[in-house]
């Protein structure tokens, strides 16, 4: 199941970092989303990390075309967590769909 976690107005660009947690095993990552002009499919890039294990491939990530970044859980999910730590608003608006 998708959880929305954000939404990108026409004209905004922001930076996620944040690391995924199981256990011991820790992912770390930073995302880049944007949306450039109403009526244009936003875009979305994840930060490949070399530190990578088994256990922390359990989320992806997407962005709708409409602007909205959201993710769900893959794999390992009984005691997946994912936190965000800091949230850059380089331009534009957006709206924060969780808390």
């Amino acid at each position: 199941m998708w959880k929305e976690i954000l939404e990108l107005k026409p004209k905004a660009l922001v930076k996620l970092q944040g690391y995924t947690s199981e256990n011991n095993y820790f992912q770390p990552w930073e995302i880049y989303a944007w949306k450039a002009y109403e009526g244009q499919d936003a875009g979305l890039y994840i930060v490949p990390y070399k530190e990578t294990h088994a256990h922390s491939n359990a989320v992806e990530w997407a962005i709708t075309p409409g602007g909205k970044l959201r993710l769900r859980k893959i794999k390992f999910n009984d005691n997946r967590a994912v936190f965000i730590k800091k949230l850059i608003v380089y331009y534009g608006d957006i709206n924060v769909l969780v808390r």
